[in-house]
């Protein structure tokens, strides 16, 4: 079989692979050195002393006792850091515990349940072991705060029922008052027919009319 004598075999220019080779070796070290965004440095509060007990060096994690106030701020606009130098009014939430901001409620209260933002409060994610007494003194607050609700809402049904027997009597005495109307007004009304009636007979008298329909 015959070679083709037209082909030609294809070279390459070291030189310039070597040259762009060096380039993107270069641009490389330049992002690495600091080229790329610097991820945030955080300064965490200093570590509690180790004090032999076995517990954390942070505070003990415990329920959040502020209200975060997420539907009074719907439709508000804050104002937003965006890149640490330019300030926005712009709409979303703002943690100034860590310095970030946030677009929506979810990834907001998300954070601040997160191990990040306890970590920068100083709060471990550790919940303290609750002893019996622990356990005694909650249900006796939690009784008390019962019965103290109980109490509320007898006192709230018997202002009710007070409210409403007072209604009650209202209503039967304007009844009352308005059948003693409704007789008074009878009572005046026959009166004025008597008076009427007396009235016709002394004028036919008067006229002459009283004998009509007699004796002849």
């Amino acid at each position: 079989m015959k070679a083709a004598s037209n082909v030609v075999r294809k070279t390459w220019d070291v030189n310039e692979y070597a040259k762009k080779a060096e380039e993107r070796k270069s641009k490389e070290e330049e992002e690495k050195a600091g080229g790329k965004k610097a991820k945030k440095k955080l300064n965490y509060p200093e570590l509690k002393p180790k004090d032999g007990s076995g517990g954390p060096q942070r505070d003990y994690l415990k329920a959040r006792e502020e209200d975060l106030d997420l539907e009074g701020q719907v439709g508000q606009r804050t104002l937003q850091q965006g890149d640490g130098k330019t300030v926005s009014l712009e709409a979303g939430f703002y943690c100034d515990v860590c310095d970030m901001n946030f677009k929506d409620s979810l990834s907001y209260v998300s954070h601040v349940n997160g191990k990040r933002h306890q970590k920068m409060k100083g709060v471990s994610m550790v919940v303290e072991r609750s002893t019996l007494t622990d356990v005694k003194s909650k249900f006796a607050q939690l009784k008390a705060q019962k019965d103290l609700d109980d109490a509320g809402k007898t006192r709230a049904i018997e202002e009710r029922m007070k409210k409403r027997q007072l209604e009650w009597e209202k209503a039967e005495e304007e009844k009352k008052a308005a059948r003693r109307n409704a007789k008074k007004q009878k009572k005046n009304n026959q009166t004025e027919d008597a008076e009427d009636l007396a009235e016709d007979e002394m004028l036919m008298k008067v006229m002459g009319f009283a004998g009509f329909g007699g004796k002849k």
